[in-house]
Parts: C-alpha cells; sequence; structure tokens
C-alpha cells in the first residue's frame, strides 16, 4: 500500500517553482536545437553585431556565435537553477531584504527563500525566451543580403524585456516592502 505523500512542511510554491524549473529546462533544451538545427545553414562570415540603424558593425565565424550562445544558455541555467539550491543551503547570508527582521524570522525563511526561488526562475526564464529571440533575429538578418537586422522587432523585444523585468522587479519589491496582514494577502506567492 503506498503512503500519501506529506507536503505539509514544504513550502506554498514549491509545485510552481518545480514547473518552472522544468520549463525553464526545456527552453533550453529548445535554445540548444535551435541553435544546432541553424547552424549549417548559417552563412560564413556571420553578421553578429548591428548598429541601431541594422547595419552591420561586427563579423564572425557561425560556430563561434553558436557557441557563445550555447555558454549564455549554460550559464543562465546555472545562475536561475544553481543558485536559488545554494541560497536554500545558506539562509545565515547577510541578505538585504526590506522588513529583512520578518521575512527572515525562522517560521518564514522557507517561505522567503521560496519566493525568491520563483522568483530567480521567472527571470530566467525570461531572459531565455530573449536569447532565444535575439538568437532569430541575428538568423533572420543573416538571411538577408546585404546582412541586415530587423531594428523594429530589436526594439519591440528589448521593449517587452524591459516591461517584464519592471513587473518582474515591482512582484519582488511588493512582496519584501511591506508585512502583509495574513498569507494570502499577496497575489504572487
Amino acid at each position: 500500500m503506498l503512503k500519501p505523500r506529506d507536503t505539509s512542511l514544504k513550502p506554498r510554491g514549491s509545485s510552481l517553482n518545480h514547473s518552472l524549473a522544468r520549463a525553464l529546462l526545456l527552453l533550453a533544451v529548445i535554445a540548444v536545437v535551435q541553435m544546432v538545427l541553424q547552424l549549417p545553414s548559417l552563412p560564413s562570415p556571420l553578421a553578429v553585431q548591428f548598429s541601431s540603424a541594422g547595419a552591420v558593425t561586427r563579423w564572425g565565424s557561425p560556430h563561434e556565435f553558436v557557441i557563445l550562445n550555447l555558454c549564455i544558455v549554460a550559464a543562465l541555467i546555472a545562475i536561475t537553477l544553481f543558485l536559488p539550491a545554494f541560497l536554500g543551503k545558506r539562509p545565515r547570508m547577510r541578505w538585504r531584504l526590506p522588513n529583512r527582521d520578518y521575512w527572515l524570522a525562522p517560521e518564514r525563511i522557507a517561505g522567503t527563500i521560496d519566493y525568491i526561488k520563483r522568483q530567480l526562475l521567472w527571470y530566467g526564464v525570461m531572459t531565455m525566451l530573449l536569447l532565444m529571440a535575439a538568437f532569430q533575429l541575428v538568423v533572420d538578418a543573416n538571411a538577408r543580403v546585404p546582412p541586415r537586422i530587423d531594428s523594429t522587432r530589436l526594439m519591440i523585444l528589448i521593449g517587452l524585456f524591459i516591461v517584464s523585468m519592471l513587473l518582474w522587479a515591482w512582484a519582488f519589491w511588493r512582496k519584501f516592502s511591506r508585512i502583509p496582514a495574513d498569507r494570502a494577502d499577496n497575489p504572487f506567492g
């Protein structure tokens, strides 16, 4: 007979954190597949840097470009998946949070760490999406003769990323800037 799992000791957002981690890993796999599949079709030399008007300012090797992007994906995974695990093992770190005494009290520290992990995972998902879109913009730019990046799409992409980062920072600030009346007070967790 199977025993039911005891989830009473888990912080509230734990299943959301697992889902976000899986989503981030899935996006990383998709990004790697995107790069590997498009590598053979990339021209050599490859336009890798563009001016604000969309003109090419620097050329490079397709392999170097893909390797650099793979390194960025690996670094993003390391920062967003492994840094939070490190935070969970070091609850006595000198954290600079608003209302620090409240949020780092022994009865709340697990939930605080869980929320910070979730925020880092959201950051990772948003940044991975930006990286994938930027890679595709470079690939599309190199399909043109002469190579030229679509500045409008790039500005829209950067604008969306900035808006998402502002919302992300607002949610983080909102969570820790005030002491909630009860646990259900914050819609972000």
